[in-house]
């Protein structure tokens, strides 16, 4: 199998940051461009309606636990939502 897009995946799946700018939200939270959102806590995020939807069920229960891929590895990235 080869590689299917730029971040080194090999599936087409999440969704990704294309730019996070510095000292913005996401970035201070630990998210960085290029990341792939694969999982917000627990439900996978395949299309960015998928995202929206895990973090508004999410939403007012404490931190926000994201699966991500990043720089050809996975990492979790929390975030609690102000």
């Amino acid at each position: 199998l080869g590689e299917v897009s730029a971040t080194g995946m090999l599936a087409e799946t999440g969704v990704i940051f294309l730019e996070v700018p510095t000292g913005c939200d996401a970035d201070r939270a630990g998210f960085k461009t290029n990341d792939v959102i694969l999982h917000c806590n627990g439900h996978a995020t395949d299309t960015l309606m998928a995202l929206f939807e895990a973090c508004q069920h999410a939403e007012g229960q404490g931190p926000v636990d994201f699966d991500v891929w990043c720089h050809q590895r996975q990492k979790t990235v929390t975030w609690e939502f102000a």
